[in-house]
């Protein structure tokens, strides 16, 4: 039996608030991969940055639109997910907005303020999915292929990718080496690239798990690629280059989209993987 579907309004204004998010994760990005912070930590602490101004401004306003977006989901009287991934949304934002009024940061603060950045952005992609046209859709389930490792692989990626995200931010500020971070993007590359290929080997005609797979994993060499590109760079001390800020902010954002993207792959594989028992019990 489908679902009722959400207010194609609803949906479209949460859609605009992820990529909202999105954009005030780059203006963060471009500015801390500026080339001022590229001096060091102490300068990064001492300094207020070019472009720190707008950024603010841009969460002040991110946060409070994010707000209408609560109240609306709650006044609609959505499911339990939307609601809490909204009240998720605004305690995130909240958070993060808080720490950026208070800049310049510590080195270990402004980490954490980058790493509450992803937290808000995914709850309200989470918050997109659950109100778009699809989730109403019944789900085509199919059996594991006697893989049971399948499922807790893909919704173990998007707290990997977290973890990497904020592993990428502590060594952004100084506060960890980027060991950490190199094999940190080992272990997410190596579980969210076993996911995808089994899933488009085993269900080649399965469009929503197949594509969801695909767009996960395109993504994630994108970011390893400008993760390979942004080490490469520093190691050639082009430190204070336009091309090395432009090179790790934007691979702070596709990170993010990474994250949205291993979201949605772990979503659509809970809701149509499941053991061959349970899979021939549900199929009409």
């Amino acid at each position: 039996m489908e679902k009722p579907a959400a207010s194609p309004w609803l949906h479209r204004y949460a859609l605009f608030m992820a990529a909202a998010a999105l954009v005030l994760i780059a203006s963060g990005a471009f500015v801390t991969s500026s080339r001022e912070a590229s001096a060091g930590p102490d300068v990064a602490a001492a300094t207020t940055l070019p472009g720190s101004g707008v950024h603010q401004a841009l969460g002040i306003g991110v946060t409070a639109l994010a707000l209408v977006l609560a109240v609306w989901i709650f006044a609609a009287s959505r499911g339990a997910w939307p609601r809490m991934l909204a009240a998720a949304a605004i305690v995130a934002g909240a958070a993060d907005g808080y720490l950026a009024l208070h800049a310049p940061l510590p080195s270990g603060l402004a980490a954490v303020h980058a790493a509450l950045a992803p937290l808000f952005f995914g709850c309200l992609v989470g918050v997109a999915s659950l109100t778009s046209p699809e989730w109403s859709i019944a789900p085509e389930p199919v059996d594991d292929r006697e893989m049971p490792f399948l499922r807790p692989l893909a919704i173990s990626a998007p707290a990997l990718v977290l973890l990497q995200i904020v592993l990428g931010a502590l060594y952004r500020h100084k506060v960890t080496s980027v060991m950490w971070h190199m094999a940190g993007a080992m272990i997410v590359s190596l579980v969210t690239l076993i996911a995808c290929m089994v899933v488009i080997q085993q269900y080649p005609s399965h469009r929503p798990l197949r594509g969801s797979a695909i767009h996960l994993m395109s993504i994630l060499l994108l970011q390893v690629a400008l993760g390979v590109a942004a080490f490469t760079m520093q190691l050639l001390d082009t430190e204070n280059t336009i091309v090395l800020a432009v090179t790790t902010g934007s691979h702070v954002v596709v990170g993010n989209l990474a994250l949205a993207a291993s979201l949605l792959f772990a979503v659509q594989v809970q809701r149509n993987v499941c053991p061959a028992a349970a899979a021939k019990a549900v199929t009409p």
